[in-house]
């Protein structure tokens, strides 16, 4: 058999077959007159525990010489440096193509992370690693999906990206996401920021516009009195577009939300007792604010059970009044409240009619007409000429507050309060039926002629 001496070099590549196989080394024939020899962890970067688990004899294995001993008969080879070419020119073809790579995260170091493929150390940036900021640390010892962004083939050092990923991912996920948004669609998104005029609303990928006057159903001078970022809120979906290329979504917090109006019925509905402060004045009736947004209508038939009650003009703007809820009209969203409901009406319970001959107690005087006379518990008038036939003088002279009279009722309006008396008919009405008995009481006679000349008669005898 003939050898070759002179293309085997330190340095070079040389091809062999293996002719043995043990645990921690191999040799191979290379046709030289030595054989070579490759340990182990010459071998290969990945962990194996032995070499009959990864060549046999008859394989044909190439290497770089390290060493040539010719006083130990061998030459010792390695493929470590293939190896580390080969997968170099692995990676440069992921990077010319932009194929992604998963590898794992060795470490962190500043401004960065380690990652590890196919024996190189990869850099990922920290402005890198996600869209948002996060910490370094919670990536080490996991495999992350990034792509090549930037090799330096003299250095050999290699740059990676994983935000790069996940802004195309991003993307796709914005298109699917957009596609099947639909208007009128209520759905969750968090608040990423507020602005003067509204917020920015994160929805999955896709980003909305919260306009200010769609955050609340009050109007309101910053967003932040309402909503702040990191908030998760509900928003109903009212304009979808697309503009110059880029997506445009508008939302409705306050689509979402019940109205004033509603909220306040779902708390006090109708029979219900409340306070409302004055805010306007009409000519049918009071307008009364119940509570931020929410009015209610006290209109004059309501006010009070007394017609001639004149309650609009004893109060001023502010005053808070106490009404009841009669009415609720949720389609209008509009309120019917009632004063008069909470109050007494004294003339509904009145049983006397006119004609009656009443007990009733002075009350006031009413100076050169009459007199109040208080009656079941009404206010009854009493004129001066209703007292007594005879002329009078004073009206204190007749009687005094507090003094109880029997009078007839000769007027008797109850829907405006009114009722007039009269003690002059009772008088009159008393000496009418005291003449009648009088007159019932005298017998009746029948006076003849004897009767008139009896006596004269009895003397001519």
């Amino acid at each position: 058999m003939e050898y070759s001496f002179k293309n085997i070099r330190v340095g070079e590549i040389v091809e062999g077959t293996v002719i043995q196989v043990n645990t921690n080394e191999i040799l191979l024939d290379l046709n030289y007159v030595l054989e070579g020899t490759i340990y182990l962890n010459e071998f290969t970067n990945e962990k194996v525990n032995s070499f009959e688990d990864v060549v046999k004899i008859g394989d044909n294995v190439t290497a770089l010489v390290k060493k040539i001993d010719e006083e130990r008969g061998q030459v010792l080879l390695s493929r470590i440096g293939i190896i580390r070419d080969e997968n170099y020119k692995v990676i440069k073809d992921l990077f010319k193509n932009e194929t992604t790579v998963e590898a794992k995260v060795e470490s962190q170091v500043n401004k960065g992370l380690i990652l590890k493929y196919l024996g190189f150390e990869m850099f990922l940036h920290e402005s890198q690693v996600d869209l948002e900021k996060v910490n370094l640390a919670d990536f080490v010892g996991k495999t992350l999906t990034v792509i090549i962004s930037e090799m330096d083939d003299k250095k050999q050092k290699i740059k990676v990206s994983r935000k790069k990923l996940l802004i195309e991912e991003q993307k796709k996920q914005r298109k699917i996401e957009f596609e099947n948004l639909n208007v009128d669609d209520i759905i969750k998104g968090t608040v990423k920021e507020t602005k003067p005029y509204g917020a920015i609303i994160k929805l999955g990928h896709n980003q909305a516009i919260l306009p200010i006057g769609e955050v609340s159903h009050h109007r309101i001078k910053k967003v932040e009195d309402e909503i702040k970022a990191g908030d998760e809120i509900e928003v109903k979906l009212i304009e979808k577009s697309v503009k110059n290329g880029r997506n445009r979504i508008s939302v409705s917090r306050k689509a979402t939300l019940p109205t004033p109006f509603q909220a306040y019925v779902k708390e006090f509905g109708k029979g219900s007792t409340i306070k409302g402060k004055v805010i306007n004045k009409l000519p049918f009736g009071i307008i009364l604010e119940l509570a931020k947004g929410v009015t209610g209508l006290l209109h004059n038939t309501e006010i009070s059970w007394n017609p001639n009650d004149n309650f609009a003009a004893s109060v001023v703007f502010g005053d808070e009044v106490e009404v009841h809820i009669i009415n609720v009209n949720e389609k209008q969203e509009k309120i019917s409240l009632s004063k008069k409901y909470l109050e007494d009406n004294p003339w509904g319970k009145l049983t006397a009619r006119r004609g009656d001959v009443v007990t009733g107690i002075i009350s006031e005087l009413q100076v050169g007409k009459g007199f109040t006379v208080s009656v079941q518990g009404v206010d009854a008038f009493l004129p001066a000429d209703e007292i007594t036939e005879e002329k009078i003088g004073k009206l204190d002279d007749v009687y005094s507050i507090g003094e109880e009279i029997e009078a007839k009722i000769i007027e008797l309006y109850k829907d405006s309060w009114k009722m007039k008396l009269s003690v002059k008919e009772v008088q009159n009405a008393r000496q009418r039926a005291e003449f009648d008995k009088y007159i019932k009481t005298q017998e009746t006679r029948t006076v003849t002629l004897g009767d008139l000349f009896k006596d004269v008669l009895e003397k001519k005898k």
